[in-house]
């Protein structure tokens, strides 16, 4: 037999306790309400006497409360005698009296709960509309999103896809963008057009030199990699908020690019010429020579650093540079050990930048010449 007590025999399960405990308490709180009784009786009693006979005195007169009134005044004379039933008596006749105004108090109370308290939003019923409205108000970086109306599922535009347009698959993005005139596969275009998602040149001048997109992104992620995150997430409402009356002209999004806003621009600008902000990107960024992937290296470090920086907070980017916001989003969240990253499956349109990259990240310098291999075999064997 077995000398083990099993875990449930041994202890007693929190909802036991709880109810132990309430009992307790119970039995504590009726013990001391008859001590209180016992050693108070007669000031409880000539208290509660005077309060009844003041209640009255407001009331309108009635053959019951006139009868109780003279009662209450000949037992003040003598309130040790009085029993607890007795009180309880006089409680049910005047509040008999105040029922009504009783009614009255608790319905206006009720009305001002129902139609004027704090939680009236909680409780309105929401269509879908009404919930972005709702989360608009609750997160800034949301609120690009409020006005446009794109919850429907809608195929590509033929060509280049528009900025709001769904990710296209494989064999979508090899029709536009690695089919030559002749309609065979072509390779030279297939890695322009991957060499494209890379974005230009990082130079020695660091983020000033980049698009203002990609200056608003490295001031957010370099804010929330030194642990500023209420500062780097002001920023992202601030791009995002800029940019919800702009592109409005389409049906399922904007017809162009968006761009960002002077101000918003400005502000990036005046946190990238902060030194600690300098030196973190710069700590993150040197080892890259494409904006796009310096990019995906600061966000990835600032995950790492200072907790997740989910792709909804810069999910306007999207509508501003797209390739761009598809090799942002095709990146998880770092481990301890660089070698042991396992990143999500990119997109076809963040293939070249994640290619590009992942030998970047190998070599742990600046690669020039893109590095597409590993994209294009990715898409001939799509």
């Amino acid at each position: 037999m077995s000398g083990t007590v099993s875990r449930s025999s041994g202890t007693r399960s929190s909802g036991e306790i709880t109810l132990m405990l309430a009992g307790v308490a119970l039995l504590g709180m009726v013990v001391l309400a008859y001590m209180v009784w016992s050693t108070f009786h007669t000031e409880i009693s000539r208290f509660y006497c005077k309060v009844l006979i003041w209640q009255i005195g407001i009331l309108s007169p009635t053959p019951e409360l006139a009868r109780l009134n003279l009662q209450l005044h000949q037992v003040l004379h003598h309130p040790a005698s009085i029993r607890l039933i007795q009180l309880y008596y006089g409680l049910s006749i005047v509040g008999m009296q105040l029922r009504w105004v009783a009614v009255l108090v608790g319905g206006i109370c009720a009305g001002l709960c129902l139609f004027f308290g704090e939680n009236k939003a909680v409780r309105a019923v929401l269509d879908l509309e009404g919930l972005i409205a709702v989360q608009a108000k609750m997160f800034p970086t949301l609120r690009g999103f409020a006005k446009r109306r794109i919850t429907r599922l809608v195929a590509p535009s033929t060509g280049a896809p528009l900025p709001a347009d769904p990710a296209l698959t494989a064999d979508e993005w090899r029709s536009r963008f690695a089919t030559a005139a002749d309609g065979r596969f072509s390779e030279v275009c297939a890695q322009e057009a991957f060499e494209r998602q890379l974005g230009p040149h990082y130079t020695t001048a660091g983020p000033v030199a980049t698009p203002p997109a990609a200056q608003v992104l490295f001031a957010a992620f370099a804010l929330h990699k030194l642990k500023r995150r209420d500062e780097a997430m002001t920023l992202l409402g601030q791009l995002s908020e800029g940019l919800a009356d702009a592109g409005l002209d389409g049906d399922t999004g904007p017809k162009v690019s968006l761009k960002v806003p002077a101000d918003v621009l400005k502000t990036a600008q005046d946190f990238l010429a902060d030194p600690d902000m300098q030196a973190t990107i710069a700590q993150s960024c040197d080892r890259h020579g494409w904006t796009t992937t310096a990019l995906m290296t600061l966000l990835c470090d600032a995950r790492f650093e200072a907790g997740v920086l989910a792709p909804p907070a810069f999910a306007i980017v999207k509508l501003i540079d797209r390739p761009l916001w598809y090799a942002l989003h095709s990146l998880g969240y770092p481990s301890e050990n660089p070698n042991e990253d396992v990143h999500p499956n990119p997109r076809i349109e963040a293939a070249g930048a994640r290619a590009h990259w992942s030998e970047e990240q190998r070599l742990r310098r600046p690669l020039y010449i893109p590095v597409l291999d590993r994209a294009l075999s990715t898409l001939c064997s799509a």
